[in-house]
């Protein structure tokens, strides 16, 4: 589906754009330009992960042939599974030697990484995968049973749910260590994304991005003046169910919707689409060594980092992946 790949396309360059963006208020003094910039553009693409959540709602929940829970678990986690497997092991290595970590490489070592559902920052996002897709022959039950404005209501209780949760770890206690319940405050843009699949939009999809925009600016605004002002409220606004976020969400996915052409081609937005999930896994390697390669940005301005640097990443791992592909036995790590 043509909005499918639209969404995967932003939402993969979102994800590039927010690890680069980490690095660049860091490197600037508190409260300056450069600093309220850099956190702008964190703010400004939070929504990326929501909208992977929701491209798999709407691929997995919709209408399928009757299959066994045998079938379905078979099908989706040998696509999964490996894939986190691997490259939870590569990162595991690889950090520890780039990062020239002082505790011992041991097997308890490994497991602990395993187990914090963290092996590597970005890889939480795959562990999350793994309960939403545990618990999808329960979700096409609902589904099934629910009217559509029953599961409205629902999906609108569970992000309330989810927003509160949100807001008490903002201010109290930080993200919960076990990665077996992540999915849960996910859910609801699991439900979001089959909803959207439903729905046949109307009008300019202008609407839904200008909204998106609108809420993301202000939210950036806040956001930074709360955070300059050293207020711990400031840090909601960095969490993926703060109510804003969930409107910027839900506002892109509509735009994405009611947009029927393709973004760069139909035949190169699908190339690239098919690839969105081998970037994800493997663009931390490449943008780290990128970075490593300060003499190639130094004349570059600061303002201009974060676009460019995370666009030159996009592509090196894309060509990077588009190249391991091509070989059997890596294939199926992607």
């Amino acid at each position: 589906m043509v909005w499918l790949d639209n969404a995967r396309l932003f939402a993969i360059f979102a994800v590039v754009v927010v690890h680069v963006s980490y690095g660049v208020p860091w490197h600037a003094e508190e409260g300056s330009l450069l600093w309220a910039y850099g956190l702008s553009w964190g703010i400004l693409v939070r929504w990326c992960v929501p909208v992977f959540v929701m491209i798999s709602g709407a691929l997995l929940l919709g209408p399928h042939e009757k299959e066994s829970l045998g079938t379905f678990y078979k099908k989706r986690f040998s696509r999964i599974l490996i894939p986190i497997l691997f490259w939870s092991l590569l990162y595991i290595v690889w950090g520890y030697f780039r990062e020239n970590v002082q505790e011992p490489f041991t097997a308890s070592y490994v497991l602990e990484k395993l187990a914090s559902g963290k092996p590597y920052y970005h890889l939480w996002f795959m562990y999350m995968l793994l309960g939403l897709y545990a618990f999808t022959p329960v979700f096409r039950a609902i589904v099934a049973k629910l009217e559509t404005k029953e599961l409205v209501f629902f999906t609108g209780l569970s992000f309330a749910i989810a927003t509160i949760q949100s807001f008490y770890e903002a201010w109290y206690v930080g993200e919960s260590n076990l990665f077996l319940t992540w999915f849960l405050t996910y859910t609801p843009f699991y439900f979001a994304g089959y909803l959207v699949q439903l729905y046949k939009p109307t009008g300019s999809p202008a609407r839904y991005g200008l909204v998106a925009l609108a809420v993301a600016a202000s939210v950036a605004g806040s956001a930074i003046w709360l955070a300059s002002q050293g207020s711990q409220g400031a840090g909601v606004f960095f969490k993926n169910l703060s109510p804003s976020n969930i409107l910027v969400s839900l506002s892109l996915v509509l735009f994405f919707r009611s947009l029927n052409k393709p973004l760069l081609g139909e035949k190169l937005t699908a190339n690239i689409a098919k690839l969105t999930f081998g970037i994800y896994l493997l663009h931390m390697i490449p943008l780290a060594y990128l970075y490593d390669a300060k003499d190639l940005w130094s004349s570059l301005s600061p303002y201009l980092y974060t676009p460019v640097f995370s666009l030159v990443c996009l592509v090196v791992t894309a060509v990077l992946v588009a190249a391991m592909g091509r070989v059997p036995y890596l294939r199926r790590v992607f």
